[in-house]
């Protein structure tokens, strides 16, 4: 009997948990997150300069979330990339590039159930405002703050030709949605989804997901012709609606899959796609590449033989099971590695392949090509101008002296006269630690 597939990757999920929205953002539009505390973004000065205090408020309330797990907040989603990223750099700023305004939009979730949509720059004028539950509003106002890195700033003052001063957070680094979390926008876009302010077709759930019905307020996959356009069938075989999701519900879905090609789950087995034979896994991708070749439990697992024939064993030194992922067991698994032979990194080290002695360094490719010959904190760079002075690079380029850093670049004119980039491409005058043509 097949059982039901562990999950293990964003693409092998129950049918009954829609799967993450992560390739197609906000209407089709790249998307980047940011939060902006509460002060304007475009300056004039016929305007009266903005007190700091909602700033400050702000900042405290953002404090609050980490600190009580308060919800007394705002969700503040930024669509259009290179605006947001401007307006990153400096508050007070001017936002927008030009064009079309709509591709410029401020979205804004409050404790209280408002959800207001902002034309550019943020602080514009307020285009729609809708509202939904309070309760669902503070549950996605805890999600974003809980699902977002990013360092608590004081208020940064902003100055201007003219004296006035206002007061922004700056957020180059956050807050932003992790990599590893994209449910939020899910949850961000079915808000938007319930408020009025999008169909379910253009939420990205449509395109990924196969959801672009609304049912009892909600968007579901009521049709085979979109879950057959959808991500989840492209990669997951999850290509037939039923009761409201896209499943797999023959091997011919699965079979025709990304995740069959790749992960070996070619077989249908309770709405979803699982590793079921050997030979499935045997021909996959993971196999070759990271020693995934046995089927168990629904996915395709490692054992010791088929870690030491994977390309991560040859080129890494990842060759012993370790649960359920090749690691590197020790120093041999290493010196047969290409890590070794090309940067001399023949010594186990948790689980990575370090430097471990000047002799390795010296047996390196590294060390004959670019002067690596010395070992120096689990790598192998140069030392000596010697070092340098025997590589290739010398020959090739002139880069012949040690530098600062621990890298060989030109030192003098000389070299760069004897070098082959001086015959072949006139790149005989030194400057900067580079040979270049003359001016």
């Amino acid at each position: 009997m097949v059982q039901t597939p562990f999950v293990r990757s964003r693409r092998s999920l129950s049918p009954f948990r829609p799967l993450p929205s992560r390739h197609v953002l906000l209407a089709a539009i790249p998307a980047c997150l940011t939060l902006l505390a509460g002060c304007p973004c475009v300056k004039s000065p016929k305007k009266e300069v903005p007190s700091t205090a909602p700033a400050v408020a702000a900042l405290e309330r953002r404090q609050a979330i980490f600190r009580d797990d308060e919800t007394d907040a705002t969700i503040r989603a930024g669509i259009g990339e290179e605006s947001f990223r401007k307006a990153q750099v400096e508050l007070g700023r001017t936002v927008g590039k030009g064009g079309n305004e709509d591709d410029e939009l401020l979205l804004i979730i409050t404790a209280d159930g408002t959800v207001s949509r902002y034309a550019s720059p943020p602080g514009g004028t307020v285009m729609e405002t809708k509202t939904i539950p309070p309760e669902r509003a503070r549950r996605l106002i805890v999600k974003f703050y809980k699902s977002t890195r990013f360092p608590l700033r004081p208020p940064i003052d902003h100055g201007s030709g003219g004296g006035a001063r206002w007061v922004g957070v700056r957020s180059w680094d956050g807050p932003k949605i992790r990599s590893d979390d994209p449910e939020l926008w899910d949850l961000l876009q079915r808000a938007m989804v319930e408020a009025g302010m999008l169909t379910c077709e253009q939420a990205s759930a449509c395109g990924s997901d196969g959801e672009c019905t609304r049912q009892g307020g909600d968007c579901v996959a009521a049709s085979d012709d979109a879950c057959g356009k959808s991500f989840v069938c492209e990669w997951g075989g999850r290509c037939a609606a039923r009761d409201g999701f896209c499943q797999a519900l023959s091997d011919g879905h699965c079979d025709g899959s990304k995740d069959c090609a790749s992960e070996g789950a070619c077989v249908a087995a309770k709405g979803a796609c699982a590793a079921a034979r050997d030979s499935d896994c045997a021909a996959s991708s993971g196999c070759k590449s990271m020693g995934r070749c046995k089927a168990i439990d629904g996915v395709c697992a490692v054992d010791g033989l088929n870690c030491k024939q994977a390309a991560a064993c040859t080129k890494d030194g990842h060759c012993t099971a370790k649960g359920d992922r090749c690691e590197v067991g020790s120093d041999a698994d290493c010196r047969q590695s290409e890590a070794c032979k090309v940067q001399g990194s023949c010594a186990a080290a948790g689980d990575a392949c370090v430097a471990g002695s000047d002799a390795d360094c010296r047996a390196s490719e590294v060390c004959k090509a670019a002067g690596r010959c010395s070992l120096h904190k689990d790598r192998c760079d140069p030392s000596l101008d010697d070092d340098c002075r025997k590589s290739e690079y010398c020959a090739k380029y002139g880069h012949c002296a040690l530098e600062k850093g621990g890298l060989c670049r030109a030192g003098r004119e000389q070299d760069c006269r004897a070098s082959e980039t001086c015959r072949e491409e006139g790149k005989c005058t030194f400057q900067r630690g580079d040979c270049v043509k003359a001016p």
